[in-house]
């Protein structure tokens, strides 16, 4: 059931279309190939370079909770998902399983589009 404010339930929808089957029901990750978001000092540590995480993907390494992982991971394209949408997405991921991490306004979601190449 979608909960929330109306960003984090646009958010919540997002996660379910398009991170979830890797990610997890439950933002857990699989087991050191790819990365939890649950509980993930990552996403507080690279907040303003989320937006473009989930526009290009990732290549190469990157450490989350003293774990390396080096899993390719494919960008959802700034065709499929709105600013909002973006904004929603890093919403729900920052204040969803038990995370209480700080999120980013509509502006500096789009200022930080802009930078994505």
């Amino acid at each position: 059931m979608l909960k929330g404010d109306a960003v984090t339930r646009a958010g919540e929808r997002a996660y379910t279309a398009y991170c979830e089957s890797c990610h997890g029901v439950e933002g857990e990750g699989f087991k050191g190939i790819i990365p939890p978001l649950a509980g993930a000092d990552y996403l507080d540590k690279h907040l303003n370079e989320l937006p473009c995480l989930i526009v290009n993907g990732v290549r190469g390494e990157m450490t989350v909770n003293g774990i390396v992982y080096n899993q390719p991971m494919a960008g959802v394209g700034k065709e499929e998902l709105s600013t909002a949408q973006i904004q929603g997405l890093i919403k729900y991921m920052q204040t969803s399983w038990c995370n209480e991490g700080e999120s980013l306004n509509f502006a500096e979601v789009a200022d930080a589009m802009k930078e994505c190449d």
